[in-house]
């Protein structure tokens, strides 16, 4: 998908932004103010959007996509182009490392080597990935609902090559059984009234979230631990 195209999908589908505002809110959470945040695969620049209305922080966005660096500087200066598995910062200077669906689409474990590299002491890392489990590989399969789950890393993979790099695990949060796929996503057809998704997500959160093999996404917090 080109950038124009995502930017036009964002500004007309409210269900995929009350989604990706729920990920964000979690996020948040562990941003403290004038924390150094870097979002690698920052795209059209729409987490930044949501940071400068809700977060007193120094944002920076990295982006491998020209066309997605273009749309994003016309929101603010902060975006710069580059890979997330080659980032160019000095070692130990940034506070928090935020990936929102990117680590899957990268060579995840340089990904991670980086981010522990240019983390500094007790830094925080956050990503929000596809949950790959055996029913979300079956319905991809049979009904080509959303992409190829058999090539994702799994939450144990992620978490495994975290933890060889230098990070402790805080929490895994598994969730969107149903509001996320019903949501269509940047690629599906929304199928939610936006009457209804507050009740589905009250579902989502309250019944569903606990059966984790239903669940179609995590999100995983890791503090880098001191190696001083």
């Amino acid at each position: 998908m080109n950038a124009e195209y995502l930017e036009n999908i964002w500004n007309r589908k409210k269900n995929i932004k009350f989604v990706y505002k729920k990920w964000w809110n979690s996020i948040a959470n562990y941003m403290k103010n004038n924390d150094i945040v870097l979002e690698i695969g920052c795209g059209n620049g729409f987490f930044y959007e949501y940071l400068k209305k809700h977060k007193k922080v120094r944002y920076i966005g990295i982006d491998a996509s020209k066309d997605n660096i273009y749309l994003a500087r016309k929101k603010g200066n902060y975006f710069i182009l580059g890979s997330a598995e080659r980032l160019p910062f000095k070692s130990f200077c940034i506070d928090v490392i935020v990936g929102i669906d990117v680590l899957h689409h990268l060579n995840f474990n340089k990904a991670i080597k980086e981010a522990s590299r240019v983390l500094k002491n007790n830094g925080i890392l956050l990503a929000v990935e596809p949950n790959k489990t055996k029913f979300n590989t079956f319905l991809t399969k049979i009904f080509r609902f959303h992409e190829d789950y058999t090539k994702y890393p799994s939450i144990g993979d992620i978490k495994e090559v975290m933890e060889k790099n230098h990070f402790d695990v805080i929490e895994i949060e598994v969730r969107d059984s149903l509001i996320y796929p019903l949501s269509g996503g940047f690629s599906r057809k929304n199928l939610i009234p936006q009457k209804f998704i507050g009740f589905i997500d009250f579902f989502d959160e309250k019944l569903l979230s606990k059966l984790k093999f239903l669940c179609w996404k995590f999100i995983i917090k890791a503090r880098k631990v001191d190696l001083k």
